[in-house]
Order: structure tokens, then sequence, then C-alpha cells
């Protein structure tokens, strides 16, 4: 090859090099700057391992690569150096001289910067803080915890509700956190609230908070908790206290006190008391962070829960952390009076080796126990010991367990009970456990909404129930309404004409503005009342019930012993189960055919105690037909007939009927021989002119005029 042809080759070599030098630095600068951005998550490319790979890959192939071109060029330099080209000596010095001049101060820079950051870091996180990472699990002696940290350490969580003093910027840190923190003193510089995404980790309490490290002077670097090490969490057990006071502008108001409740915490045990001079009454309830925990009103002073037990009125279950709440009831406290009060809560735990599951689930309602259409004798109204419900024990009041009401509603033979424990359904554990051992009487949830207000029964419902009337929470009763709605469940005004003042807050029905179309029934008929004034007596609610009526209203009288101890079977104390009895029609033996037969007004009232008596009626006009609780609808001057049916009547018992706005013949009041069904065709009725609505309903006397049986009305409107 002639030296002309040589030159032109290593002319053409030289130019390629050049071109892709200046592509390769380029491309250089490019992988540099994606390299950096994927690996400090500004991409949405996450840094794994292949992906890390590939950039490595890629780095080093244009490295290599950029280092071949270098080597060209400087091997081409010595080439024409020997060749004697003209200033080729003069290229080469100036290239190394320029070469050792950048890289020197990159070499310094490296070193200088090394040593700094290494010092640096030593300074802040000491070598105790360095061996988190490589150590599995670590204590905190004072907070009593035991953690589980993977990866880098970024944070550590303080997990107890009762937090440790922190320390303030400049200020020392609590010891048991500085000594795996950092040595120095302003190591640790603050706390924050935990990031939500660290909530998805599933490991996480929503109670606690972060702990930051610093230098004291702005730098900081939170720690990250990665997990929980439960086998390893001892045991603990912490208090607090909360303490306050109650005036006259608390009367009848509710209060709420917020506690912190730990994680890892297994037991909770509240013991509350308070000044009861002059009548004050604080009734007591729990609130955890999904709701309703339970309520116990003025009956108990001590609670504890957890996951597997707690005190009637409570509901067992697992206890979360994070904010509860101590609810406070305060029915009545005088004009001038002050009340302290103090509430001591205590919370225990540790690790969790129960394989136990809660005792408390939300039962399903009962299959039915009779799948034949028929009357229904019963109770719906009757405590426990999931509220106020009491029984001698030993010579000694105690809580009376659920199961003495079933028993003696079996042995009074009734059909059904509702057990209708104030504000709580707690009870529910009980019938679903011992529904199945008796297989006679069907066992019906309920709850008693009591208010400041009025007390009104729930039947039906499996879940807590808003009640706390005129707070926020509940003020008015649309929502309740709502609730009660959603459960397909029936709500029944209870003692309405009791008076209410101290001796019995709220028993009379004082709501305002009462929704009374969204009302199925009326307790007119009370244990209590029965006992102290008789069925009709001053506190009955038959004329708070013809009031309603006569207001246009369509609403069901029923009746209930409000026993609060089963076990005084003999009544000498207070009504038992059973008495009075309300009979409902009812196509079947179940909660929902009873709930359906009330709704229907198919029913009657046995306040007399007569097991096999019957009180039915059908209204006839032209071809229409109507039962108790129907309607019929008469033109001017129609008229409609009443058939009575009866059965296993006292001698010389006798029919009466009571009517509104109806003219009614041969109503005058019919005797019956014992055990006699009679149709009392006779009775006769017309809607009197211009009356826009009217009713008839069925009573049983005795010879001495006292009530023995209640039936509910007949309605008829203009056609």
């Amino acid at each position: 090859m002639s030296e002309d042809t040589q030159n032109r080759v290593l002319e053409r070599v030289r130019r390629l090099t050049g071109v892709a030098g200046f592509v390769l630095v380029v491309l250089g600068v490019a992988c540099g700057l994606a390299t950096f951005a994927i690996l400090t998550g500004l991409t949405p490319l996450k840094p794994t391992p292949n992906s890390t790979a590939l950039l490595m890959v890629l780095n080093g192939a244009v490295m290599t690569i950029m280092a071949l071109v270098t080597m060209g060029q400087i091997l081409f330099l010595i080439i024409e150096r020997r060749r004697g080209t003209l200033g080729a000596s003069l290229h080469l010095r100036l290239i190394s001289l320029f070469s050792v001049i950048a890289m020197l101060p990159a070499i310094l820079l490296a070193v200088f910067a090394t040593t700094v950051l290494n010092r640096g870091l030593d300074a802040l996180f000491s070598e105790r803080t360095r061996s988190i990472g490589a150590n599995d699990r670590i204590r905190i002696a004072q907070i009593g915890v035991a953690i589980e940290l993977e990866g880098p350490p970024d944070r550590l969580v303080q997990p107890m509700g009762e937090r440790p003093h922190l320390g303030d910027k400049g200020g020392p840190p609590a010891p048991d956190v500085a000594d795996i923190a950092a040595p120095h003193e302003d190591a640790l510089v603050g706390r924050r609230p935990i990031d939500p995404p660290d909530l998805d980790l599933g490991i996480v309490p929503t109670a606690i908070e972060d702990i930051v490290l610093g230098d004291g002077v702005g730098r900081d670097r939170p720690l990250d908790v990665l997990g929980v090490d439960p086998e390893i969490l001892p045991p603990f057990e912490s208090v607090i206290t909360l303490t306050g006071e109650i005036t006259r502008a608390d009367h009848q108001t509710y209060r709420e006190l917020p506690f912190n409740v730990p994680p890892g915490t297994k037991l909770i045990a509240v013991a509350f008391s308070y000044n009861k001079d002059n009548r004050t009454v604080i009734d007591l309830g729990l609130r955890d962070p999904q709701g309703q925990r339970g309520w116990s009103g003025g009956n108990k002073t001590h609670i504890e829960i957890s996951d597997t037990n707690a005190t009637p009125s409570y509901q067992p279950g697992k206890i979360q952390p994070g904010e509860w709440k101590l609810v406070l009831g305060i029915p009545n406290i005088r004009e001038g009076q002050i009340s302290s009060y103090e509430a001591t809560i205590t919370f225990s735990g540790g690790a969790d080796t129960s394989t136990s599951t809660p005792a408390y689930a939300a039962p399903t309602l009962a299959s039915p126990l009779r799948a034949n259409a028929n009357w229904r004798r019963g109770d719906f109204h009757a405590h426990t010991a999931h509220s106020d419900g009491s029984c001698d024990v030993a010579g000694a009041r105690a809580p009376c367990p659920a199961i003495n009401t079933f028993a003696a509603a079996r042995d009074a033979n009734l059909d059904f009970v509702a057990i209708t424990d104030h504000n709580t359904i707690t009870q529910l554990a009980d019938i679903a456990a011992e529904q199945k051992n008796f297989p006679k009487t069907l066992l019906i949830p309920g709850t008693e909404i009591t208010t400041f207000n009025g007390h009104a029964n729930v039947i039906g419902n499996t879940s807590f129930l808003d009640f706390q009337l005129g707070s926020p929470r509940l003020p008015t009763l649309t929502p309740l309404f709502d609730q009660v709605k959603q459960q397909d469940a029936f709500i029944s005004v209870n003692h309405p004409g009791l008076p209410s003042g101290e001796i019995c807050m709220g028993c009379g029905w004082t709501v305002k503005d009462t929704d009374w179309s969204r009302v199925t029934a009326i307790e007119v008929i009370n244990g209590s009342t029965l006992r102290t004034g008789g069925a009709e007596g001053p506190t009955s609610g038959i004329r708070f019930w013809d009031n309603l009526l006569k207001q246009g209203h369509h609403l069901t009288a029923i009746g209930g012993s409000d026993n609060h101890d089963a076990t005084d079977t003999a009544g000498a104390k207070q009504s038992p189960i059973g008495k009075p009895a309300t009979v409902v029609y009812a196509t079947e033996l179940s909660t929902k055919a009873i709930i359906a037969g009330v709704k229907s007004g198919r029913v009657f009232i046995d306040i007399g105690g007569m097991p096999g008596a019957i009180l039915d009626v059908e209204a006839a006009a032209g071809t229409q037909r109507a039962v108790m609780g129907g309607e019929l609808q008469l033109a001017e001057g129609e008229t409609g007939a009443i058939v009575v049916s009866t059965s296993d009547l006292p001698v010389r018992a006798r029919f009466a009927f009571v009517s509104e706005n109806l003219t009614v013949q041969d109503a005058n009041p019919v005797p019956t021989p014992a055990g006699y069904v009679r149709s009392a065709s006779q009775v006769r009725f017309t809607l009197k002119t211009g009356a826009a609505f009217g009713y008839i309903r069925p009573e049983v006397r005795d010879e001495t005029g006292k009530l023995l049986l209640l039936g509910n009305p007949i309605y008829v409107r203009p056609r």
C-alpha cells in the first residue's frame, strides 16, 4: 500500500473515531442521567434487580467503547509522531498535560468527599444504629416492645399508647430510645404521624407515631418500621385516669371522653366513680374506633373487655388500637350541684398466643320453630344481666343471666320472649347460644332505646342502634327510624303513661314532633304499671294510645312485663315474665312472622292471665272483610257488622266495644259462658256523617268490669 493510500485510510478512520467519540459522549451523558433518574425513583420504572443489572451493562458497554475510541486516538498520535508528522509530538504532549490537569481534581474530590461523608455519617449515626439493619430484632426496654426490622434502618416506631417523653430539639431524648437511635443528646428531635402508605403493610397500627432522628439543627432522618414480632412482645400494663366534673348545664346531655388504646392491648378495664349526692346520676358506655361497644347505663361501675369475654352490656372482640371514647350520659343533676367523676382505665397486653375466636358473633334469626299459622303468646319486654336485670344470689342482688329469662318464658308456656336490654345488643350472644336448648320458645332479639325523653322497644334488630337523642349523633328520631327499617324490625313506644322525673328519667314519652307514621306499636299495658295502678290506672298507656287513634294514626297495642328478675315467678316484687301476655296471629313461629303479625295489627293483650283465651273479630261490609288491624270502606249510610270469636273465657265475661266516629247498635256488653265460642253478629255500626275516619275495637271484661282482654281496632274510612 502506498503512503498516499495509508494517509487517506488513516484520515478516514480518524474522522470516524471523532464522530463516534462525539456520539459516545452524548450517549454516556444520557445513560448517566437515565441511571440517576431510575435509581432515585424519579421515573415510573422501579430500580428492580433486573433493571439495575441492565443499566450496569449499558453503562459498562458505553464506557468500554469510549475507552477503545480513546486508545485509538492515542494510537493515531503515536503513529503520526513516529512518522514525523509536523506538530504530532506537540499535540501528544498537550493532550497528556490536559488529561493530568483534568483527572487530578476529580481524584482529589473523590478522596475528600469519601473521607468527609464517612466521618459525617459516623458522627450522626452511632455504630449501634448502623447495626440495626444487621440485627433481626431489637428491644426497647422502657417502651416494652420488641420490633423486627428489615433492610436499612429508616424508621423506629414507639408502639405504646402512653408515649414516653421524646425530647424537644436541643433537649435530652428519652433514654430508652437514645440507646437505640443515637448516642447524641440531640439525636431525637421529635415525632410525627405515620404516613398512610405505611398502613398498607398491614402491620403498622394507626395510633402510633414516628420517631425522628436528627442532629438538633434542622436535619432529620425518620426510621421506617417494617414489622412487629408478636412472639417477643413482652407483657405490659399501663394505667390512665380521666377526671372531670358535671354541673346542671350537663343535665340530660352526653359527654364523650376520648382516650388512646395502645397496640397489643388484650384487655381494657374501666373503674368509674362519681359523686351521687342529691340524686345525681351518670350513665356509662364505651365506643371503639368502629362505633358503639356497649352501654351499661347506671347499673355498672366496673367494665372489662377482651377479645373473648366482656362484662355483660359490652361486646367482646379484638381490641383495636386507636381512639376510644368513654360515653357519659347525665339523666339528672340538680341546680347548683357539682359532681366530680373519675375513670381509671387499665390496659393489659403482650404476645398474642391465643388461638380462640371472639365469643361474640352477630346471630342469624332463628329458623321457624313451628310452621303452622296460629295465635302465638309471648312477652315483648324483658331485661337481663346485659342491662339492669338482677336477681337474688346467695342473699345478695346480682346480675341475672339471660338463661333465667329463657327458662321463665318456657315455664310460662310462652311461644316467644323478646330480650330488650337498654341500648345494647350483647344479649344476642346468649340468644344465639341458647336457642337450640329451647326448641318450643322463640328467643327474639331486641333493644330498649332509652333516652332522656322516652323509652321505645325495637324488636328484631341485630346490631347496635343510635340512642343519644338530642346529641349530634342523633339530633332527631329520623336516623333511628331509618335504622329500624333497614333491619326489618319494628319500634314500639314503651309505658308512655308513666311520669318522667328523677325517679324514672325519660320513662314517659315527651319526644317532640314524633313521626307516628313510623311507629308500629304502643305498649299500652306494662307490667310495672299493671302492678301499681292496674290496666286502666293513671299510668296506663291505654288513654295515650286512644288519643293517637282519635288523631287518625294506626298503631298496634301490645303489652310487656318489663321484667327485671326472671326468678321472681310469683310476682312478689314485679310482674313475672308473660304478665301481661301479647297474643299475635302469625303465619309461623319465627321472628319474621311475629314482627309481620304485629305490623298487621291482628293482636290482642291478655291482662287477666288466661293462657287459653282467644279474642278475634271480623268486620264485614258488603263483600269487604277485615280483621283486627284491617280497614273497611263505608259509603254514606252503609252499615258494617262485627263478628267476635272467643274461647276459654271465664264465666259471665262480657264483650264490650270502644269506637270513634261510629254509630254502634246493639253494643251492650254480651255475657259469654266459659269455653263457648260466640258470634256477636248483632253488633252493627255506621260511619258518622262528615267523619274522615273511624275505628272500633273489642274488649273482654269480667263481671266486675275489670279488663281481661284488649283487642286492636278495625279501621273505617269513607268510600
